[in-house]
Protein backbone atom coordinates (compact mmCIF):
# COMPACT_ATOMS: atom_id res chain seq x y z
CA UNK A 1 0.00 0.00 0.00
CA UNK A 2 2.78 2.70 0.98
CA UNK A 3 4.53 1.41 -2.18
CA UNK A 4 1.11 2.65 -4.18
CA UNK A 5 1.03 5.69 -2.43
CA UNK A 6 4.44 6.55 -3.45
CA UNK A 7 4.45 5.91 -7.17
CA UNK A 8 1.51 7.77 -7.24
CA UNK A 9 3.22 10.76 -5.63
CA UNK A 10 6.20 9.91 -8.29
CA UNK A 11 3.34 10.01 -11.08
CA UNK A 12 1.76 13.14 -9.95
CA UNK A 13 5.18 15.26 -9.43
CA UNK A 14 5.83 14.56 -13.36
CA UNK A 15 2.52 15.73 -14.30
CA UNK A 16 2.11 18.96 -16.44
CA UNK A 17 0.50 21.12 -13.42
CA UNK A 18 3.79 20.57 -10.86
CA UNK A 19 6.28 20.75 -13.58
CA UNK A 20 4.85 24.08 -14.04
CA UNK A 21 5.46 25.14 -10.85
CA UNK A 22 9.00 23.54 -10.59
CA UNK A 23 8.40 20.49 -8.83
CA UNK A 24 11.76 18.44 -8.75
CA UNK A 25 11.84 14.45 -7.45
CA UNK A 26 14.17 13.92 -4.70
CA UNK A 27 15.20 10.39 -3.80
CA UNK A 28 17.23 9.64 -0.84
CA UNK A 29 20.51 7.70 -1.42
CA UNK A 30 20.54 6.08 1.70
CA UNK A 31 23.56 3.51 2.62
CA UNK A 32 21.37 0.81 3.29
CA UNK A 33 19.67 0.63 -0.16
CA UNK A 34 23.19 1.13 -2.21
CA UNK A 35 23.46 -1.36 -3.92
CA UNK A 36 20.16 -0.38 -6.17
CA UNK A 37 19.80 2.05 -8.90
CA UNK A 38 18.75 5.11 -8.07
CA UNK A 39 15.69 5.03 -10.10
CA UNK A 40 11.99 6.13 -9.61
CA UNK A 41 10.83 3.13 -11.86
CA UNK A 42 13.35 1.04 -9.80
CA UNK A 43 10.79 -0.97 -7.41
CA UNK A 44 13.27 -2.54 -5.71
CA UNK A 45 14.92 1.09 -4.14
CA UNK A 46 11.28 2.10 -3.70
CA UNK A 47 10.52 -0.89 -1.50
CA UNK A 48 13.82 -0.49 0.05
CA UNK A 49 13.72 3.60 1.05
CA UNK A 50 10.29 2.69 2.40
CA UNK A 51 11.49 -0.35 4.58
CA UNK A 52 14.67 1.81 5.83
CA UNK A 53 13.49 5.31 6.29
CA UNK A 54 9.46 5.57 6.46
CA UNK A 55 7.83 6.47 9.77
CA UNK A 56 4.09 6.28 10.82
CA UNK A 57 2.51 9.90 10.25
CA UNK A 58 -0.18 8.81 13.00
CA UNK A 59 0.32 10.26 16.18
CA UNK A 60 0.29 7.02 18.72
CA UNK A 61 -1.29 7.00 21.59
CA UNK A 62 -3.20 4.42 23.92
CA UNK A 63 0.47 2.76 24.71
CA UNK A 64 0.31 3.92 28.84
CA UNK A 65 -3.66 4.10 29.18
CA UNK A 66 -4.94 6.12 31.71
CA UNK A 67 -8.21 4.46 33.96
CA UNK A 68 -9.53 4.03 37.36
CA UNK A 69 -8.54 2.32 39.48
CA UNK A 70 -10.35 -1.02 39.04
CA UNK A 71 -9.41 -0.89 35.54
CA UNK A 72 -6.08 -3.81 35.44
CA UNK A 73 -5.23 -2.47 31.71
CA UNK A 74 -4.58 0.69 33.34
CA UNK A 75 -1.00 1.54 33.50
CA UNK A 76 -1.45 5.27 34.79
CA UNK A 77 -4.51 6.79 37.16
CA UNK A 78 -6.72 9.41 37.04
CA UNK A 79 -3.91 11.88 38.56
CA UNK A 80 -1.52 10.38 36.25
CA UNK A 81 0.34 8.29 39.00
CA UNK A 82 1.86 5.31 37.30
CA UNK A 83 0.48 2.81 39.04
CA UNK A 84 2.70 0.64 41.72
CA UNK A 85 5.48 3.30 41.44
CA UNK A 86 5.91 5.81 43.38
CA UNK A 87 6.64 9.45 42.02
CA UNK A 88 6.41 8.92 39.01
CA UNK A 89 3.30 10.16 36.44
CA UNK A 90 2.98 10.15 33.20
CA UNK A 91 1.96 13.18 31.01
CA UNK A 92 1.70 12.69 26.97
CA UNK A 93 -0.45 10.97 23.95
CA UNK A 94 0.37 7.98 25.34
CA UNK A 95 -2.35 8.19 28.44
CA UNK A 96 -5.02 8.39 25.90
CA UNK A 97 -6.96 5.24 26.38
CA UNK A 98 -7.47 5.10 22.61
CA UNK A 99 -5.16 7.29 19.96
CA UNK A 100 -7.33 9.76 18.34
CA UNK A 101 -8.39 10.38 14.84
CA UNK A 102 -7.10 14.04 14.86
CA UNK A 103 -3.77 15.90 15.20
CA UNK A 104 -3.40 15.78 19.15
CA UNK A 105 -1.69 18.91 19.73
CA UNK A 106 -4.56 21.33 21.05
CA UNK A 107 -5.53 18.38 23.44
CA UNK A 108 -2.18 17.24 24.93
CA UNK A 109 -1.90 21.25 25.46
CA UNK A 110 -4.86 21.27 27.75
CA UNK A 111 -3.78 18.00 29.18
CA UNK A 112 -0.31 19.19 30.05
CA UNK A 113 -2.07 22.03 32.07
CA UNK A 114 -4.42 20.52 33.66
CA UNK A 115 -1.37 18.10 34.57
CA UNK A 116 0.57 20.64 36.33
CA UNK A 117 -2.26 21.76 38.24
CA UNK A 118 -2.42 17.91 39.28
CA UNK A 119 1.37 18.55 39.92
CA UNK A 120 0.64 21.96 42.12
CA UNK A 121 -2.03 20.95 44.21
CA UNK A 122 -2.07 17.02 45.04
Amino acid sequence: MFLTAVKLAIHLSTSQPFQRLGAKLHLPQLDECKHLEVDPQNLAYLECIIRTAAITGYHPGGTCKMGSPYDDTAVVDPMLRVRGVHGLRVMDASIMPTPISGHPNSLLIAMADRAADLILHY
